[in-house]
């Protein structure tokens, strides 16, 4: 089975979902005249869009917003590492521990003690160890089960939501900025 290949118009679709633009999702957008996108409207594109996001925190009292995209492709890119290199060489457990627990906020579900160690890829001391960590800084809170008692589920604090919306906003930004000096 050979590579796939991508339409230059799928190619900055997936970009403009990357760098939430609407404009560029809809791949018939600025074209020149031959129909094609030119490298120069999608660099002009790209490059303005870096310089009009804005990363300060405006959700004063509101609760700020997770880029689902950039999550799991964060998760994705994890999971290709641990395929493609030795995991025990690629441990991130408290990272992974908060992606996860950003999706599991995104998903509107809630996220076992158990099932978060399991998901961090670190054995279970190690584990617990790190969202001890966490714990401390303020940026997950764990709650018991009320209907069963055994359990006890973790959560994001509003710190950590409000700090990874923070940071993958500067990374839509950069990632902007990358794509508008390639193309």
């Amino acid at each position: 089975m050979g590579q796939q290949l991508f339409s230059i118009d799928e190619v900055i679709e997936c970009l403009g979902r990357l760098v939430g633009d609407d404009e560029f999702q809809a791949a018939q957008t600025d074209k020149g005249q031959s129909g094609l996108h030119t490298r120069s409207n999608v660099r002009q594109k790209f490059a303005s869009r870096a310089a009009n996001t804005n990363t300060s925190d405006e959700t004063d009292g509101e609760e700020p917003w997770l880029d689902p995209v950039l999550i799991k492709l964060l998760l994705t890119a994890k999971r290709l590492r641990h395929k493609h290199f030795d995991s025990d060489l690629m441990q991130d457990p408290s990272w992974t521990m908060l992606l996860e627990l950003a999706w599991a906020h995104l998903q509107q579900t809630r996220v076992s003690v158990t099932s978060v160690c399991m998901a961090s890829g670190a054995p279970d001391t190690t584990a617990l160890r790190y969202l001890r960590l966490l714990e401390d800084d303020g940026l997950v809170e764990r709650s018991r089960d009320l209907q069963d008692g055994r359990r006890t589920f973790v959560h994001l604090t509003l710190k950590a939501r409000k700090s990874l919306a923070e940071m993958l906003g500067e990374l839509r930004i950069k990632s902007s900025r990358c794509v508008a000096e390639f193309i």
